[in-house]
């Protein structure tokens, strides 16, 4: 059994033709929030019953990024911790990497450090380009966080959505991974090619000056 997890609808990112944002044509700089999803978090406790109630051979806990950033969740120690507490439970969270700090990725490290429990850091450049693509993100934070996931024993990868133009970052990422002791660095189908081509999305002038990261406690 897989379990989507959305812990929360909130993100701190502003990326690109995600669903949470509209795109103006007219000034590349600009999205507008599309208000299609609660601002509320997963309950703690409901979600500690429903582990509690599984009964299942195999469980597969996968917390999503797909709308919101599950490191946006002030409890997210706490889902992670209960996810991990169901016996041989696969437990995977999928994260842009700039919310939170170092400690609580030690913290987590303590928890999905094993091929069957890790951090998925979505990354899409090398360095600030990244910022491009994974927009309100911070580079710097990025790094850090997975620095501290690494030193605390963590198991983690980086993947990346696939745009041609990117091959030199991609390089950069593997050195990276390497570096950091990760897993793996994979890159998946970027499945809006035509989109990305018909706006012309991510022609950036050469003076574009990512915004501000947005963090959450």
């Amino acid at each position: 059994m897989i379990l989507e997890i959305e812990a929360t609808g909130i993100c701190n990112a502003q990326c690109p033709f995600c669903s949470r944002f509209t795109f103006d044509r007219d000034n590349l700089e600009i999205y507008n929030r599309a208000e299609i999803l609660s601002k509320e978090i997963l309950d703690v406790d409901a979600f500690d019953n429903l582990c509690r109630s599984l009964n299942e051979p195999y469980i597969h806990f996968d917390f999503q990024g797909s709308y919101g950033d599950p490191m946006a969740h002030p409890n997210i120690l706490e889902l992670v911790k209960i996810a991990c507490s169901v016996e041989d439970a696969r437990v995977e969270v999928k994260t842009n990497g700039s919310l939170k700090g170092e400690t609580v990725y030690k913290e987590l490290a303590k928890y999905l450090n094993t091929k069957k429990r890790k951090v998925y850091f979505s990354v899409d450049a090398f360095g600030k380009r990244n910022a491009i693509y994974r927009r309100g993100t911070n580079w710097e934070k990025i790094v850090e966080n997975m620095n501290a996931f690494s030193e605390g024993g963590g198991k983690g990868a980086i993947k990346a959505v696939f745009f041609e133009k990117n091959m030199d970052d991609y390089r950069k990422l593997e050195k990276l991974v390497r570096r950091l002791g990760f897993m793996s660095f994979y890159v998946q189908p970027n499945r809006r090619e035509s989109r990305e081509e018909r706006a012309s999305i991510f022609n950036i002038p050469k003076n574009y000056k990512p915004k501000e990261h947005i963090d959450y406690p």
